[in-house]
């Protein structure tokens, strides 16, 4: 209720599994908000299925098992789980997440993702230069998806 009240628009749900999310569901229907969960690597084509179903907004399609934060590379799992999410659900849409902070890596997943997650990085910016760093990372890694629509 707060969050649809603050005019937020729904949650990523990393530690909730579709299985468990019952009182989520319904809340999120209650108040309109997008619900998001992860496909990952090992999601079995049932799992993916049910994420796929179950997910408002995107799926996020987590690059490699882990934790989040900036990495040198995005795995190449990520084109595995786009190509799982798509197995699943023609409607779909998807983000990877896990490991993007560079301009180049948004350009690279935006080639095969419908969007892409950096939400480490901007906390990160925030935190050391504040709402202005967070300004400049963005504008850089907006430039990275070129304008494109997958």
């Amino acid at each position: 209720r707060d969050l649809a009240a603050a005019g937020g628009a729904g949650l990523i749900t990393p530690d909730l599994i579709p299985d468990e999310a019952a009182e989520w569901l319904e809340i999120s229907d209650k108040y309109e908000l997008d619900r998001v969960f992860l496909g990952t690597p090992s999601s079995s084509p049932e799992r993916m299925k049910t994420a796929c179903d179950l997910s408002r907004g995107f799926v996020y399609a987590v690059s490699t098992m882990g934790i989040t934060g900036a990495r040198a590379e995005v795995d190449a799992n990520a084109r595995k789980v786009v190509a799982k999410v798509r197995e699943a659900s023609e409607t779909a849409n998807t983000a990877v997440g896990i490991g993007i902070s560079t301009p180049e890596q948004v350009s690279n997943v935006s080639s095969y993702a419908n969007g892409a997650i950096v939400g480490s990085l901007l906390v990160d910016s925030l935190a050391t230069d504040g709402v202005a760093g967070v300004s400049s990372v963005t504008a850089a890694l907006a430039a990275g998806t070129g304008n494109r629509t997958v």
